[in-house]
């Protein structure tokens, strides 16, 4: 009697487990659809109101830039494709090729044979480049446009029962989005990275690791820092496509290196390789792009770290400093990746996807020394992860709402006063405001809640 009476409760438990699932499926299901909609409501709203307090200080106080837009200086737009442009065509002459057929500020290139980035990123512009700066642009501009809005899709599919709905609120996700108008007004080659990106991450999601690992190998070939998320099927315990998306990355780097050395006159591919290794260290004749760049329209750590230290010191931090930055950068992704593999299982199962990738992600946004405001165009993958995963707890709504405040312009205060008195500090701030320590609070806090989420618990456990 005793174990038909415990045959019996077995079976009424799995009856109810069986029974309580589509319910639990339902309350999952309306819980994403709230909480895309409070994300739409979020990046509409803040973008709105970032709108109208600039306008209101431009056209009502007749305050000009930067107060008059929370975008980086409208004399320079399109400088960031215009100086790749320009680097491309140049590369190796002793005079630099201007622009044809579209005017618009770009940056001298200081030397005939420094990089775009990296070899592989220069050699994809060099053939960006033999069309005309306008059509170049257009191409790398519908790269965006097109991951964007499918990500965005994917985002706001709960939300709404018709395709029309959730179309129409997937291109006002998109285009209300902060960092898609940045990346668009500035021309940066960030475009074509996060589109490669994107899809790596969406076919890993899918299964398809060798096609998602080759994206990702050659993603971190061409701006380095994506390589961060080679660690993703580390994690998982695949260590065969993490040895491939490397092999990749590597390859795709020494075949640009050696493309470049045999295709200009006057340097070898040794040379070039030279030139990479200043690229990645931020050093070029003598000069380095760490100092002041590390601040304005910027949101990494390094940035917020680099304000309190010329705040204290009255000076840039030493290049002893910046390297002890990121030694302790490489100490925390060690830290982080180590604690993923702990917790993630045997096989990686214990941690969903949009946790793993998502605290990758926020690593590579905060914490490279240099993380201009397009990168926070990666906050679409993580998100489209979690509005598109089986169950969100609710540390994981928490990481998406940060996140979402991500694609909100956050430039309300000019930061310079804070410096006043200090003559040689103050002008190299340039147009520095406080988003550089807003976005990199959020992200903190979105990468300290997906550390602290756990799975929902399921009926009868």
């Amino acid at each position: 009697m005793n174990a038909e009476s415990g045959q019996r409760a077995v079976a009424a438990g799995a009856s109810a487990s069986a029974g309580a699932a589509p319910v639990l499926a339902v309350q999952a299901a309306d819980e994403k659809r709230r909480l895309a909609i409070l994300l739409l409501a979020i990046v509409l709203g803040g973008t709105l109101l970032g709108i109208v307090y600039h306008l209101i200080l431009h056209y009502g106080l007749g305050w000009q830039y930067p107060w008059s837009t929370y975008m980086f200086r409208p004399a320079a737009r399109f400088s960031d494709f215009l100086t790749d442009w320009v680097t491309v065509r140049s590369y190796g002459l002793s005079q630099p090729q201007a622009p044809t057929q579209m005017s618009g500020y770009y940056y001298a290139v200081p030397e005939p044979y420094v990089l775009a980035y990296s070899p592989a990123a220069h050699l994809l512009m060099r053939g960006i480049a033999v069309l005309p700066p306008i059509w170049g642009l257009t191409l790398e501009i519908a790269a965006l446009l097109t991951t964007v809005l499918f990500a965005s899709y994917l985002c706001m599919r709960e939300a709404f029962a018709s395709a029309w709905g959730r179309w129409v609120a997937a291109m006002a996700f998109a285009f209300a989005s902060y960092p898609v108008a940045f990346v668009a007004d500035r021309g940066n080659f960030d475009m074509v990275v996060f589109a490669i990106v994107f899809w790596g991450v969406y076919l890993y999601a899918k299964g398809s690791w060798r096609w998602a690992m080759a994206l990702l190998g050659v993603a971190a070939a061409l701006k380095y820092y994506p390589a961060i998320l080679l660690l993703l099927p580390v994690i998982d315990r695949r260590y065969r496509a993490a040895i491939w998306g490397a092999v990749v990355a590597l390859a795709t780097t020494v075949a640009a290196t050696v493309a470049l050395g045999f295709m200009t006159p006057g340097i070898s591919p040794f040379g070039v390789a030279r030139y990479a290794w200043q690229t990645l260290t931020g050093v070029h004749g003598g000069y380095t792009t760490w100092g002041f760049e590390g601040i304005t329209h910027r949101h990494s750590i390094w940035s917020v770290f680099h304000l309190v230290w010329i705040r204290v010191a009255g000076a840039d931090p030493s290049t002893s400093v910046s390297l002890a930055y990121v030694l302790v950068a490489a100490l925390v992704v060690a830290g982080v990746v180590v604690w993923l593999l702990l917790v993630a299982g045997p096989e990686g199962r214990r941690v969903a996807l949009w946790r793993k990738a998502g605290i990758l992600i926020v690593m590579m946004i905060l914490l490279p020394p240099l993380s201009s405001d397009y990168t926070l165009l990666y906050v679409f993958i993580p998100l489209s992860l979690m509005l598109t995963a089986p169950e969100l707890p609710a540390s994981g709504k928490v990481a998406a709402v940060l996140l979402a405040l991500c694609f909100v312009p956050m430039d309300y205060l000019f930061i310079e006063p804070w410096f006043k008195g200090n003559a040689t500090i103050e002008p190299a701030l340039g147009d520095t405001k406080s988003s550089v320590i807003t976005y990199a609070c959020l992200l903190l806090g979105a990468g300290v809640a997906m550390m602290l989420a756990r799975a929902p618990r399921q009926v009868g456990q």
